[in-house]
């Protein structure tokens, strides 16, 4: 490859330019090559050692602001040839930038693997990391100071996973050196079979004495097939660790077949002594189970329990159940039950007011829906259709002094991630930002949202706005970027563009390099399977996986995919659940009795993520509505009832009549 093909994928502005400046062809170009593009070349060539050009390169970056970032590559990369007051002198130069705490952990990486474990102890800091925790006890060890290690070891070592390799050695040591008590391993198993880590339970077992060990194998055979907790014989009745035993497989069963846990759970629970606030466990999780089922049978269980028994979740489960079955009464029963905080949420204040609309309270039905109805979200829209009112889509541009945002733009971490950020290294940009915003007052941040929306970094304008509760400037929070994009495919599909960009507005914040804790990418968070997928369908030759973060070819990849789905469901709720959930989840949440308010059939989703996603997309997609200067549609409008298809309903039928 030549040094012009490679400087065009770093620079594609001036790559021609700065490609022939380092080709001996200067006298032929007017202009220098600015910092940026310098400073893109030097990185470029410290990555392919390209030793001669990279020195070159740097020694025209002396009071360029990134000038550390090259220092900081260059010494991760030859670790070896450094040395603790190389290290030490960087990391206090930079004490006031990310790069101080990234050489350190790339510094304490390289002595743990080197076993200089005094100095792994001089250069330690407290951390939440396990790696670098076990290294740290390791070298305690190792420099005699037992007491420590083994402490540490006893933390490290009281979880319900499996902690990281790095403790291995440490473990072994610590165990040679101070046995396991029967006690220790006993919370261990505990904590594992909390989890459901069956595989850790019966490993730390192996250490018990025969007795001990074999309930502890019994324990993991009941979180297999809980419903042998019946069987008589298989646990002991009268154990000393029978009875939390008999209480996780209860709820274990519960949670897999409550049918058949509603048959045995109070024989096991006479038998096996479990208290009166035990047994209220069990039967919270036999109703929980049903109420994620969509199963009326739940509010069976629910009704009888006494209030103090419930949590949060619980009663909003209890809540979701008796929506399901429009049972009013009981839906206004369980919302007045709650703490005052939680009941006067927007959310239990809307469905407050259904149930007092269809119970015939209208007069206390309307006064919740004119207060909600002053709110711009999803829950504000719902009640302003209920009472035929206006939305609220009050929009109040933010103003900052300029004084302000030259203040902040001086700030020397903004200035970096300025720069960071136009050269496309955005984690690196996004860990100066935040270091910069953590240092920052109400005024300043709010600057600060401006200056990136200027910069249209939008996923940071917006967030950073929300972080301090800014919510006005609605072109800040809901951006165009993209917008011809998104209406070329819109219109190609027949898709509604409001809501096609509410759907990549809720999956990445409008940051078109966002990349999932699952690996799902761009603008619209498609995962590489389905980016491949598509682009079969699509007869797109996608070369890499990384191509998906390309603007364009992400917006229209995931509009057909949401085209696909829209196709499959025939409603525009279930089809923005699908492209969050997967569509066969979706295709089991059918109203079992035919029709369903689709508001109701939102909130009684089992995925409480899902069940967040839709409100957001669906609220969101009334701000774009406004942003592309159309009458908003009211959700309404766009959310007809769920209905539940004529083919599943005779199915349905079929096999009821089966059964």
């Amino acid at each position: 490859m030549t040094l012009r093909t490679t400087l065009r994928r770093w620079l594609p502005a001036a790559a021609c330019a700065l490609s022939i400046a380092l080709t001996g062809s200067l006298a032929a170009e007017e202009e220098k090559p600015s910092s940026r593009e310098l400073f893109a070349a030097a990185k470029q060539a410290l990555e392919r050692g390209h030793e001669d050009s990279y020195q070159t390169l740097l020694a025209e970056l002396t009071d360029y602001p990134l000038l550390p970032y090259l220092h900081y590559w260059q010494m991760r990369e030859q670790l070896d040839a450094q040395s603790n007051e190389s290290v030490q002198a960087f990391i206090e130069a930079q004490a006031d930038t990310p790069l101080a705490q990234q050489m350190r952990f790339a510094w304490l990486r390289h002595l743990a693997t080197k076993e200089r474990w005094e100095d792994y102890l001089a250069f330690f800091r407290p951390t939440n990391s396990a790696m670098h925790r076990c290294h740290y006890h390791t070298a305690q060890w190792q420099t005699g100071q037992q007491d420590e290690a083994w402490a540490g070891a006893r933390g490290l070592w009281a979880v319900g996973h499996s902690q990281h390799s790095a403790c291995d050695g440490l473990f072994t040591a610590w165990e040679a050196a101070e046995p396991l008590d029967d006690a220790l391993r006993w919370q261990r198993i505990e904590l594992a079979m909390a989890q459901g880590n069956v595989a850790l339970a019966r490993f730390v077992a192996e250490g018990l004495p025969d007795k001990e060990a074999d309930i502890a194998r019994r324990w993991a055979t009941l979180h297999e097939h809980p419903v042998r907790v019946a069987e008589d014989g298989l646990l002991p009745v009268d154990g000393e660790r029978s009875r939390p035993i008999a209480l996780h497989a209860l709820k274990r069963l519960a949670a897999t077949e409550p049918e058949r846990a509603t048959e045995i759970w109070s024989s096991v629970a006479r038998d096996y002594g479990l208290s009166t606030g035990e047994r209220h466990e069990v039967a919270h999780a036999i109703a929980l189970r049903f109420a994620l089922r969509r199963d009326e049978r739940a509010l069976e269980w629910f009704a009888p329990l006494p209030a103090e028994s419930f949590s949060e979740s619980s009663r909003g489960w209890a809540v979701r159940a008796a929506l399901l079955s429009k049972r009013w009464p009981a839906v206004r029963a369980w919302i007045e039950e709650m703490p005052a905080d939680e009941r006067n949420s927007e959310r239990w204040s809307y469905w407050l007011a259904r149930a007092h609309e269809a119970t015939g309270k209208e007069g206390e039905a309307g006064a919740i829906y004119r207060r909600l109805s002053g709110s711009r979200s999803y829950y504000g829209f719902l009640a302003a259709d209920r009472i035929d009112a206006e939305y609220n889509l009050a929009h109040q541009s933010l103003e900052v002094e300029p004084a302000l945002i030259e203040q902040v733009l001086a700030l020397p971490a903004v200035v970096r991630a300025g720069e960071l950020y136009r050269l496309g290294l955005l984690q690196e940009a996004r860990s100066e930002w935040n270091l910069a915003l953590s240092g920052m007052n109400r005024a300043q941040s709010l600057a600060a949202g401006a200056l990136a929306s200027d910069w249209q970094w939008h996923d940071r304008a917006l967030l950073t706005l929300a972080r301090v509760g800014h919510f006005d400037d609605l072109n800040i929070r809901f951006p165009l970027a993209h917008g011809e994009a998104f209406a070329a495919e819109a219109s190609q599909r027949e898709l509604d563009p409001a809501w096609v960009i509410a759907v990549a507005r809720q999956e990445s914040a409008m940051d078109p390099l966002a990349r999932s804790r699952v690996g799902a990418l761009g603008l619209m968070q498609l995962m590489p399977a389905t980016g491949r997928e598509l682009a079969r369908q699509l007869q797109v030759d996608l070369s890499d996986h990384q191509s998906l973060t390309q603007p364009e070819l992400n917006i229209r990849f995931g509009s057909h995919y949401l085209r696909q789905m829209l196709d499959r469901f025939e409603h525009p709720i279930l089809a923005t659940a699908a492209y969050n959930a997967g569509p066969h989840r979706v295709a089991e949440w059918y109203p079992a009795q035919g029709s369903l308010d689709a508001d109701i059939w939102v909130d009684t989703i089992p995925f409480h993520e899902t069940r967040k996603y839709i409100r957001r997309v669906m609220a969101y997609a009334v701000f774009y509505d406004q942003r592309l200067e159309r009458a908003p549609t009211r959700l309404s409008e766009r959310m007809p009832p769920v209905v539940l298809p004529e083919a599943l309903r005779i199915a349905t039928q079929e096999d009821d009549k089966a059964r």
